[in-house]
């Protein structure tokens, strides 16, 4: 059993922009696990079979490793968010990092860094290890990535989700990758949601609990979803009890919202409960405050899990939370939608949105603050209805508001 997965400023004209918008126990864990060997998520009818006739886009220097030059293997279920600090192979300061990873035959342990316009693996002294389905995010407050959960394997059990939290940061002179030795506190979770609670007061004393610290909700354990909220102030994971919070969940879109002013997540595969399909597709979205959640009352895109969210502070007038991708019960997708600071979801139909990248789900993607464009990396693609993952990608695109999605590196689809 396998769950999926799922910031910085140049102004921009808005006229062209316009006109292209239209708790889990124990006891839980043991019984899941006792049924996991005949059970099977929904969303991994979509995503998966025929593993056999898969092979790599690239042979690999190693277990889990991408060639040496070029563009990391063609993969889904990568960790990827902007670091500004980190200075890349290629030059300057702040890059895109991506970690890990799968392509259905291997999961991967590389890092890689991108510039804006070319990839470089990046060495570093400490790995850890072989990981999908994981989360990463930037710590402002604490001047580092933050990386958490996902599974070393490519078939889940309770003994494959991760509970390690990983932080890449300056060390000396370098950057590597360092273990925060934190895991007695929160659980093993794949596909879990993760964000940076970016709060900034308007005005006084902050009444945000969890402000510059990292939330974590959601994610899967031997077939059993979380709905616990964490908070990591950058040694320590705490339980938080919110009195209001979504359903138990994995593979949300869990991102920042600078202009609402906080952390919002949308959508994941869920069992039951409201906003779970009969398909176990989840359709809400939700704001975190510090304390609680909040269903925002806004109109949401069709519900669905896999897919990513980056806020986009770039975009003038319509700059705000963007969302690609994912899959749900009609398939895979491949729709562009934008969170707006009042109002709700609108989809990006036309004009910046005649040529997305090919559907997909399980993509990378974050704001390359140094470039101030929106980012993403990879993904898998099935055919609509049916379990066979026939494609995983290795190409790089990016959107800004004059030229909507642009390929920028890898093999592109579509060209």
């Amino acid at each position: 059993m396998r769950t999926i997965s799922v910031r910085r400023f140049v102004l921009i004209p808005v006229i062209a922009l316009v006109s292209a918008f239209g708790s889990v126990s124990a006891s839980q864990v043991a019984r899941a696990a006792s049924t996991s060997a005949t059970s099977s998520m929904r969303a991994e009818t979509l995503l998966r079979s025929a593993r056999e006739s898969l092979s790599h886009d690239f042979q690999g220097e190693g277990p889990g490793d991408s060639p040496s030059t070029g563009v990391p293997n063609a993969r889904c279920c990568s960790a990827m968010d902007y670091d500004p600090e980190f200075v890349p192979p290629q030059s300057g300061t702040g890059a895109v990092l991506l970690y890990g990873g799968d392509d259905g035959t291997t999961v991967y342990q590389d890092t890689w860094a991108w510039d804006g316009s070319t990839w470089a693996p990046v060495t570093t002294a400490t790995s850890p290890g072989q990981l999908r389905s994981v989360r990463m995010t930037w710590d402002a407050a604490q001047h580092e990535l933050v990386m958490f959960g996902g599974s070393n394997a490519l078939i889940d059990s309770p003994s494959t989700a991760n509970r390690k939290t990983w932080l890449f940061k300056k060390v000396g002179s370098t950057f590597d990758w360092v273990w925060c030795n934190c895991d007695s506190s929160i659980l093993g979770l794949i596909s879990p949601g993760l964000a940076y609670d970016n709060y900034v007061p308007p005005s006084g004393p902050s009444n945000d609990a969890t402000a510059q610290q990292v939330i974590e909700f959601s994610g899967d354990k031997g077939g059993v979803k979380s709905s616990n909220t964490y908070a990591f102030n950058g040694t320590t994971w705490s339980l938080l009890s919110p009195m209001n919070h979504p359903i138990a969940l994995a593979s949300p879109g869990m991102a920042f919202h600078t202009q609402r002013n906080q952390v919002i997540l949308f959508g994941g595969i869920c069992d039951s409960g409201t906003g779970c399909s009969a398909q176990g597709f989840y359709g809400l979205t939700w704001g975190w405050n510090g304390s609680s959640w909040t269903q925002l009352a806004v109109t949401n895109p069709p519900a669905r899990t896999g897919h990513r969210m980056a806020y986009d502070p770039n975009l003038g007038g319509i700059s705000g939370l963007y969302l690609f991708g994912g899959q749900n019960e009609t398939g895979l997708l491949q729709d562009t939608w934008y969170l707006p600071p009042i109002g709700n979801w609108t989809q990006c139909a036309s004009g910046l949105c005649v040529k997305n990248p090919t559907q997909r789900c399980c993509t990378g993607m974050a704001f390359d603050g140094r470039n101030g464009l929106l980012t993403l990396f990879g993904g898998g693609n099935c055919a609509a209805g049916d379990a066979a993952c026939n494609t995983y990608f290795n190409d790089t695109w990016t959107f800004d508001a004059v030229n909507g999605w642009l390929c920028k590196a890898g093999t592109c689809s579509p060209p």
